[in-house]
């Protein structure tokens, strides 16, 4: 009966520091999903996506998203010349940046000879730039650049006063810059449609 009592004892103690161990995997895949607490976004699920959808967009060739740190970003934003780089930071997870990505590509499609270039700046963990990222942007065609940002030297902090001061690091965020023309404006929150989009550009096309 004792030897009975102590396997029940056991077997209760193994259980509940399994179930622990399963609920703190589970917190950890949460936060993987997230770049930056934004609260007025919410997770996006896989859901909608089969297995098979999942694996068929993993080793579709096509669109790929590169890793960049953010000095190399600026780079590319410092030196932009005439081209109007329009700079959207977003993340697969903030249903406001989804919604207005295909604005984005839009504006992309009108105005290509004009010189415009829009760049999708993924904050999502960069452990997910194969499995979530490449594969969310060709599930969604997104005809735009998309890169992601991976940066390894300077805190999260640091590099969103870089790119504005008062940014708190909120997404959607979009900053347009023209170098040649000192154009530097930066955008928070999301865009309402298309138009609202558009509008919003053409001061800098002149």
């Amino acid at each position: 009966m004792k030897f009975f009592k102590v396997c029940i004892l056991i077997i209760s103690t193994f259980t509940a520091v399994s179930c622990q161990n399963d609920s703190t995997e589970a917190s950890s895949d949460a936060d993987d999903n997230s770049a930056l607490a934004v609260p007025h976004a919410g997770p996006i699920g896989d859901g909608e996506w089969s297995d098979a959808d999942i694996k068929k967009l993993k080793g579709a060739k096509g669109k790929t998203v590169e890793a960049i740190s953010f000095s190399e970003l600026q780079s590319i934003l410092d030196k932009s010349g005439d081209q109007l780089i329009v700079c959207n930071f977003w993340a697969t997870w903030c249903k406001p940046c989804v919604a207005e990505m295909p604005y984005f590509d839009k504006l992309q499609d009108e105005f290509d000879d004009q010189n415009v270039k829009v760049l999708f700046v993924s904050l999502d963990r960069p452990k997910l730039r194969e499995t979530k990222v490449t594969t969310f942007v060709r599930k969604k065609q997104v005809r735009s650049e998309v890169m992601l940002l991976d940066e390894k030297n300077l805190s999260q902090d640091e590099w969103i006063t870089k790119v504005k001061k008062s940014w708190e690091g909120d997404i959607p965020a979009t900053i347009f810059v023209k170098s040649n023309a000192n154009i530097n404006d930066f955008y928070a929150g999301a865009f309402d449609n298309y138009e609202e989009l558009k509008k919003k550009i053409i001061p800098y096309l002149k």
